[in-house]
């Protein structure tokens, strides 16, 4: 009988290109981003989970998450090979809610 518990999380901060979704001004838009993660075993049981992130830095409104849970169990343990197989659930959301061009071009007052 065991029992494991891994976890792990990630800050990042970087650029990502809308410009084919949202236009030609989205080109190199700056976020930062986070990833939690988790993965436990007990016996012949396995569940894992992912939250995932980001968030742009500039004018615009554009967020990203993504949320991932599962459960498996134990098929074929050999030496060289794992075979589990089970039941997951997975949430996606986007959000782009990008100002028009006019709030854009115009300074705040």
């Amino acid at each position: 009988m065991y029992a494991q518990l891994t976890a792990g999380a990630q800050l990042g901060y970087g650029s990502a290109s809308y410009g084919q979704v949202l236009g030609g001004e989205l080109e190199d838009i700056k976020e930062w981003s986070g990833r939690f993660s988790a993965a436990y075993v007990y016996e012949d049981l396995f569940f894992t989970g992912l939250y995932q992130y980001a968030h742009a830095l500039q004018e615009t409104n554009i967020t990203r998450n993504l949320g991932l849970v599962g459960a498996n169990y134990l098929f074929l343990d050999q030496e060289i090979l794992r075979v589990y197989g089970g039941l997951g659930y997975q949430y996606l959301y986007n959000r782009f809610n990008h100002p028009p061009p006019w709030k854009a071009a115009c300074p705040p007052l």
